[in-house]
């Protein structure tokens, strides 16, 4: 069973502007805090996976002033999983509240647009969304898988 209780193993987190160049740094910061804790390949791809579908998201839709503004990161490593935070200040809006995709018989007749929510329902464990003080926060819970983190010998390269 998940709970918040769990003591943190680490907690980290990283501010970043509402702009695509800040995803490079985003990827950087997650590859620098996940490999010393040999977080598994399976528990960091679906690490990034959020990130990557998420941010986008925000960057394009939650600010339309063209502002500059601040999204917030953290990451708290559990015993048994992984809790992501997004925190914005843009547009509401809950991904989780969204009506689910119909289910198409081709590619042809598909979309892509709104595939990454599903995505991030599809690799997380438990979702939350909560609106407080205009602010958006949405969580993700990941389960960590049990293989560790594979690291390439340098020697061997």
């Amino acid at each position: 069973m998940l709970t918040n209780h769990q003591a943190a193993r680490f907690s980290e987190s990283l501010t970043i502007a509402n702009q695509f160049g800040e995803l490079a740094r985003v990827a950087s910061w997650l590859e620098q805090i996940t490999q010393p804790h040999q977080l598994s390949e399976n528990t960091v791809f679906k690490l990034e996976l959020v990130l990557n579908e998420a941010l986008p998201n925000i960057i394009s839709y939650a600010y339309p002033d063209q502002l500059h503004h601040e999204i917030l990161i953290r990451l708290e490593d559990k015993v048994d999983y992984v809790l992501l935070e997004i925190i914005d200040d843009g547009l509401a809006f809950n991904p989780f509240a969204a009506v689910p995709l119909p289910e198409r018989l081709s590619l042809e007749a598909s979309s892509i647009n709104g595939r990454g929510i599903h995505l991030i329902k599809s690799f997380t464990e438990k979702q939350d969304y909560q609106r407080i003080n205009n602010t958006n926060i949405m969580r993700v819970t990941i389960r960590k898988s049990p293989e560790p983190r594979k690291h390439l010998d340098p020697s061997l390269a």
